[in-house]
């Protein structure tokens, strides 16, 4: 089994493109970022064995990071060692480039997040009913932010909110954050702020700490807290896998052990 890196810049040949397309559609009821799979300006890594597409990988470059994404073994060949040489493989090229990391991994199992654990990368904080629909129809998955970074809470901006109403999230960003304008939005909603918005926060029964994230828009990693809405109370009973809690998380998510 090879793994070859297709640097930003050069398409995918037609082969592989419509191979790595099948393999997404396979492997999940309704995946929102195909159209992100073939993007020329994402660093590529295609796993190919048997004169086949295996496994594929993205990560884009913002700032001085590398922002990890859609990492997918064939489903027929996973515990056979190929997400763990893909995983190596892009890692490894992204931090010879100068780059840290940051990513989150999906929970319907603890595959992804023991791929993190090996390279070197730590979770952060968790997104509880995140992920609308993607494994399963009606479902609320949830994912783990890792990071290879020691994040340091920095300065918040001015107050801004990001709406993504296909995918059914919504962030707040800013120093003030007011979960209370924000409990009829429905899906995952998410409020970023520094430490005086977080003091006032803890103190807010409607949301939950959830760690540390980063704002990617300004580079800056902010506390991160979400409201304890219908998203939420669905995405914890899925039983999202967390092998385990990064540190001072409220979330109510019994860890697993890394082994």
């Amino acid at each position: 089994m090879d793994v070859i890196a297709v640097p930003p810049g050069l398409p995918l040949d037609t082969d592989t493109a419509g191979s790595v397309d099948d393999l997404f559609r396979a492997a999940y009821h309704e995946y929102h970022y195909l159209d992100d799979l073939h993007r020329s300006d994402r660093h590529r890594f295609v796993a190919r064995g048997n004169d086949r597409v295996v496994g594929f990988a993205t990560a884009r470059v913002v700032g001085s990071r590398a922002v990890l994404a859609n990492l997918l073994v064939d489903p027929t060949l996973r515990g056979a060692g190929i997400g763990q040489q893909l995983e190596t493989a892009r890692s490894s090229c992204l931090r010879a480039l100068g780059l840290s990391l940051y990513t989150s991994c999906t929970c319907e199992d603890s595959g992804s997040q023991r791929l993190k654990w090996a390279v070197g990368m730590r979770p952060v904080a968790l997104r509880i009913g995140y992920r609308r629909g993607v494994a399963h129809p009606g479902s609320w998955g949830s994912s783990v932010v890792f990071t290879d970074e020691t994040p340091r809470v920095g300065p918040v901006g001015a107050d801004r909110v990001h709406e993504d109403v296909e995918r059914g999230r919504t962030r707040w960003i800013g120093a003030h954050p007011e979960p209370a304008r924000l409990h009829r939005t429905p899906g995952y909603v998410e409020l970023m702020t520094g430490t005086a918005g977080a003091a006032r926060l803890h103190e807010d029964p409607g949301v939950v700490y959830a760690g540390v994230d980063l704002d990617l828009e300004s580079g800056t990693w902010l506390y991160s807290f979400q409201l304890r809405n219908a998203a939420y109370r669905e995405g914890l009973a899925e039983r999202p896998v967390i092998l385990r809690n990064p540190a001072m998380v409220l979330v109510p998510v019994e860890p697993q052990e890394v082994a």
